[in-house]
């Protein structure tokens, strides 16, 4: 059973067992049902109980399950030093076409080991540090 079908199971059991409650209250309130009429509803709605539980416990774990999953491709474990690389790469060129000012992590990750704005892989007259004596 997929996950969809154990969501569509619940969903149909759970109205089921609402609807059967709302019977087993009009069969008590009402004066002319038998004593075993009421306990017939009674085993139905106790019966449509276990399975709604059943089957409600089932969709949550598959929903955590699936959850896990989605958290999984969502962060992959670690970054290889070349992506790494290409997503720093990335950011240098997305806050430099944004006019932003780009962070330090962005150019130690690219192999910029001074602090001064990436002279290393800049020209002279483009780093940071010829932009402040502009």
């Amino acid at each position: 059973m997929n996950f969809y079908e154990l969501k569509t199971n619940v969903s149909n059991i759970g109205s089921a067992l609402k609807d059967a409650n709302e019977q087993l209250s009009t069969l008590a309130a009402d004066p002319s049902a038998t004593t075993e009429d009421i306990s017939a509803q009674q085993k139905k709605v106790d019966a449509l109980q276990v399975r709604y539980e059943t089957l409600n416990k089932q969709y949550k774990e598959e929903t955590a399950k699936q959850q896990v999953k989605l958290k999984e491709s969502k962060e992959p474990a670690q970054k290889s030093p070349e992506e790494r690389k290409n997503h720093a790469f990335a950011q240098l060129v997305r806050k430099t076409m944004a006019k932003q000012s780009v962070g330090a992590e962005v150019y130690q990750a690219l192999g910029d080991d001074s602090t001064t704005g990436g002279s290393k892989f800049l020209p002279k007259t483009v780093s940071v540090k010829s932009k402040m004596l502009v």
